[in-house]
């Protein structure tokens, strides 16, 4: 079989920015004999996973819906779906940031081999996905479920990453109170970058109404 990783990576650098979803589904399907790619991502209120290759499609909705993505977003794991054709699901995360799921539909059981090839695919959609975010809109606009203001685009953008991983931490930058709000950790201010032996940071809780305002 064919380096798969090294294949899906070289089309997502050769790929524009906004094309990354079908640049992945063509490697994909084509080093790993997949039948079909989609590629899901979190809202912003992380309440659901949404279809980036036709946004059109019934495929998205709440997590509580998504009872295999559900399971792969949150266990951060590969989960596998079926006997013939089996669908795996795979956490698209990027430096512990938590940006959704990418689901591969082989045509067998994938063994310990090529499953460990599917989440390398997956670690490379998702950096090439995060760093696309200064070039396009696409993806936002996949997150987007309803009206934002321009001051809460803003905001949104000014904002950390929702998540960050080290070897010394990790940080989650968000959190669910009691009946299952989300509260925002807003306004983290990382002094630097982290390194091995330093990373200071203050964090400020808010709950914003996603309208442009907040607490």
């Amino acid at each position: 079989m064919v380096d798969a990783p090294d294949v899906v990576s070289r089309a997502l650098r050769e790929a524009p920015p906004d094309q990354l979803a079908e640049a992945a589904d063509r490697a994909i399907r084509s080093a790993m004999g997949a039948l079909r790619t989609d590629v899901f991502v979190a809202d912003y209120r992380i309440s659901g996973l949404w279809p980036v290759l036709d946004p059109d499609l019934p495929a998205g909705g709440f997590l509580a819906c998504h009872t295999m993505a559900q399971r792969c977003f949150s266990s951060q794991q590969p989960v596998r779906d079926g006997e013939g054709p089996c669908r795996l699901y795979l956490p698209l995360t990027v430096w512990g940031e938590r940006l959704g799921v990418l689901l591969i539909e082989l045509p067998t059981v994938p063994n310990a081999t090529v499953t460990g090839r599917a989440t390398d695919i997956a670690g490379a959609l998702a950096v090439a996905m995060r760093a696309a975010d200064r070039e396009t809109d696409r993806y936002r606009r996949a997150r987007r479920r309803e009206r934002l203001t321009m001051a809460a685009e803003m905001q949104w953008d000014l904002l950390p990453g929702r998540g960050v991983s080290h070897h010394a931490f990790e940080d989650a930058n968000y959190k669910r109170d009691a009946i299952g709000n989300i509260l925002w950790i807003k306004g983290t201010a990382r002094d630097g970058p982290p390194t091995a032996d330093r990373q200071r940071r203050t964090h400020r809780v808010a709950a914003p109404r996603g309208d442009g305002g907040g607490a």
